[in-house]
């Protein structure tokens, strides 16, 4: 195939030295790096407090999958293993290309490491180093259902009009509520009067 993924043929699958091995698992783990949704479910911890493991797991189960398997693997497969974690273990629907991206990386990587070639891995390797993180990517957070989270909602009750630190000077889209217009006449403000204070509960910005 011209995207250098391995035919679907039935030729034997190749089984890998333990160096390539190794570099398979590095290969694996700087690809992962790279993908932008997992590292975003990993950071807002998507998956619960332990989204770190669980990505740490998919890592060995995808290298297992390769690895110890006994009859071919086809990419249609490996999109939908990943598929099925992100949506059970990160409560992450993908809306992007992102997932066959990644099969695709994978296999080409499995290839080449089952041939002795090991420049992608590398090559990856020294890109992933340098990787910003993902939160400085715009991608939306999963299962948005309206509710802002209770920590944004603890730190812009603490900070006065969204100042020094407050979700809306740090979130994408936020904007200042704009100043309210008293209704209380000249004459009204000269007794003494006040307009009663309100406390809006207002949400934080959009994670992105």
């Amino acid at each position: 195939m011209s995207s250098g993924v391995p035919s679907t043929d039935e030729a034997p699958w190749p089984v890998l030295s333990q160096e390539a091995i190794s570099m398979f698992a590095s290969g694996v783990h700087s690809c992962f790096l790279r993908w932008t949704a997992l590292q975003l479910a990993i950071e807002n911890e998507w998956g619960g407090r332990n989204s770190s493991q669980k990505a740490a797991q998919l890592e060995n189960d995808i290298l297992a999958w390769f690895v110890h398997s006994k009859v071919r693997r086809y990419i249609d497969e490996l999109e939908e293993l990943l598929d099925d974690t992100m949506i059970e273990q990160f409560s992450m629907q993908t809306e992007d290309d992102s997932i066959q991206e990644v099969a695709e990386q994978l296999f080409i990587l499995h290839e080449e490491c089952s041939q002795g070639n090991y420049e992608t891995v590398r090559s990856l390797a020294a890109d992933s180093s340098q990787q910003k993180p993902a939160s400085a990517k715009s991608v939306k957070a999963p299962n948005e259902d309206g509710e802002s989270d209770s920590d944004d909602d603890i730190m812009e009750e603490d900070s006065p009009s969204g100042e020094a630190g407050g979700p809306s000077a740090q979130g994408s889209g936020s904007s200042r509520p704009a100043e309210k217009v008293s209704t209380l006449t000249e004459e009204e403000m000269a007794d003494g009067w006040q307009e009663a204070p309100t406390r809006g509960r207002r949400r934080g910005g959009q994670r992105s």
